[in-house]
């Protein structure tokens, strides 16, 4: 710097000598005198260049002057090293918060498609039990329909078996009934005729006429109520029963 400065003032130096400085004789303003002209005055001999010595160099100050430059070439180049160590931190802080935001961001929608994945399975479970339960109750509800029906239809059954049970019964009995009575009425009938031959002959006592009963008995008898006419014919003779027995 020191040594820019000498140059600048060793320059302006050799300017001013250069150009030619106007002269005023005595110091003292010129006045025109319109009446009569000056006769021009003769060029004066230019001043000679003042003659500048060079500088002794100084060799304490230029190792001054070279330190100091060096030291401020270091301190820039120091300052241009934290400038760009601080725009490359920046970067990278910008970079690391970019890279964490983006991996929250995938942190955040890996977790919302688990959650809908979950979310999704625990309503398909939920339907399928859902239908699971339909579908056991349907199938509990029809059984419990075919067995109420089932025994509904064997009750029908009993009871029509008991009815037609009744109704053969009510039949049988009548039929044991009716063939009870007529029984009672072929039987009654012979025994009174018997009873009245038998008396004929006990009365008339002709061998001749017991034989003719005896026919008549087998004619008008079946041969069991014959057979027993006939024994009746050949004991002797029993009183009559009452007539309200025989009916």
């Amino acid at each position: 710097m020191k040594t820019a400065y000498s140059l600048l003032a060793l320059l302006s130096v050799s300017l001013v000598a250069a150009v030619p400085l106007p002269t005023n004789q005595n110091d003292e303003p010129a006045v025109a005198h319109p009446s009569a002209a000056p006769a021009p005055a003769p060029a004066p001999a230019p001043a000679p260049a003042p003659v500048i010595a060079p500088e002794a160099p100084d060799t304490g100050d230029a190792d001054a002057e070279k330190a100091a430059e060096e030291k401020a070439a270091a301190d820039q180049k120091a300052q241009a090293d934290a400038m760009e160590a601080m725009h490359a931190a920046e970067a990278e802080a910008k970079e690391k918060a970019h890279q964490e935001a983006a991996a929250k961001m995938e942190a955040m929608h890996i977790a919302e498609a688990e959650a809908k994945d979950k979310a999704s399975q625990e309503a398909a479970a939920q339907m399928e039990a859902m239908h699971v339960a339909e579908a056991q109750a349907k199938d509990k509800a029809a059984q419990e329909a075919a067995a109420k029906a089932e025994a509904e239809h064997k009750a029908k059954l009993e009871a029509e078996a008991a009815a037609d049970k009744a109704a053969a019964d009510a039949a049988a009995k009548a039929a044991e009934e009716a063939a009870a009575k007529d029984n009672a009425t072929l039987i009654h009938e012979p025994a009174a005729q018997s009873t009245s031959v038998a008396e004929a002959i006990h009365s008339a006592g002709n061998v001749t006429v017991v034989a003719e009963a005896t026919n008549t008995a087998e004619h008008v008898l079946p041969a069991e109520t014959a057979a027993a006419v006939t024994e009746h014919l050949a004991s002797p003779p029993a009183p009559s029963p009452p007539a309200h027995q025989a009916e």
